[in-house]
């Protein structure tokens, strides 16, 4: 009688450890399925801010493509202008600012040919690692024809 008991426990010890076994595999594939989740959100939020930015830098380029420079100074205060090459910083909160607190960097080259106006405007993550390449999350090219004007 003694061996039937024991044999009753050690039965439901085996059962008690499987399921636990599984409920914490269960839950490890759980957590890597959140920790998937929550970076492919961030990075899709990150995409649809660049989108709108650069969108944004390109409209402002189109409203004066004889001078996109100051267009572009007028629109964004804190950008820094290399030449045909503009610079625009914006922090974690995806707002404007200065290129030395930036965690965002959109870049613009511009060129003016003839009567055309061709921009590249670019939005790149800054890396917080010296070390570590930007990630690039947005491109896009531009292409303005100016029309002649008579006097």
């Amino acid at each position: 009688m003694f061996k039937q008991q024991s044999s009753k426990y050690s039965l439901f010890l085996l059962e008690l450890i499987i399921a636990i076994f599984f409920f914490s595999i269960s839950s490890a594939v759980c957590v890597q399925l959140y920790a998937k989740a929550n970076v492919l959100s961030t990075s899709t939020k990150d995409l649809n801010i660049a989108i709108t930015k650069v969108e944004g830098a390109a409209e402002v380029m189109k409203s004066d493509p004889l001078d996109p420079n100051a267009a572009l100074l007028s629109a964004f205060s804190d950008s820094i202008i290399e030449g045909q090459t503009i610079q625009i910083g914006y922090n974690q909160n995806w707002e404007a600012c200065p290129l030395s607190e930036a965690s965002y960097l959109m870049k613009i080259d511009w060129q003016h040919q003839n009567q055309i106006v061709s921009a590249t405007i670019d939005m790149r993550k800054l890396s917080t690692q010296e070390s570590a390449d930007d990630i690039d999350i947005y491109d896009l090219n531009i292409i303005k024809h100016i029309p002649n004007t008579i006097n």
